[in-house]
């Protein structure tokens, strides 16, 4: 649900934790998982499909009606949301692999809604590098608007 109305499996890749995967309170301590492994990530999604909330259309994921994702993301309590889009958008990037352009737009959108857990000073001067870089490649694909968005950010 923190990625909007639908996502395909190699999104979900990106995301997917592994043993070591990501855990962190809300407070930003270590504590609970917000990941989770891809096959239960995938067993999940296909629980949903049965149950009709989804729509699988070969690897793409959708939410079979828009009230039904945002119910979903009104499951996760809302001082812990920025949290969740923040780490998925750290998983997103250092995930990235050599399709770092084609991630970047994704993993900027999800750090910039996680940005009031963002404490570090180095880790605001990354994401604002992010934000510039998404804005000039914006820019450059003649998305004017989308590239304000990012240099405001």
């Amino acid at each position: 649900a923190c990625l909007g109305s639908s996502i395909d499996e190699s999104t979900l890749r990106l995301i997917a934790g592994h043993e070591n995967a990501g855990k962190v309170n809300s407070d930003g301590s270590t504590g609970h998982a917000i990941f989770y492994e891809y096959d239960d990530l995938v067993g999940s999604l296909e629980l949903s499909v049965n149950a009709g909330l989804l729509d699988c259309i070969s690897t793409k994921y959708k939410f079979a009606h828009d009230q039904i994702q945002s119910a979903a993301y009104n499951l996760i309590p809302e001082n812990e949301r920025g949290l969740w889009h923040l780490q998925i958008g750290n998983k997103i990037w250092t995930s990235k692999g050599a399709e770092q352009e084609k991630v970047l737009f994704m993993a900027v959108v999800q750090l910039n809604l996680g940005t009031m857990f963002i404490k570090e000073k180095e880790q605001k001067i990354e994401l604002a590098r992010l934000n510039l870089r998404s804005g000039e490649s914006a820019i450059s694909s003649v998305s004017y608007p989308l590239a304000a968005s990012y240099l405001k950010a």
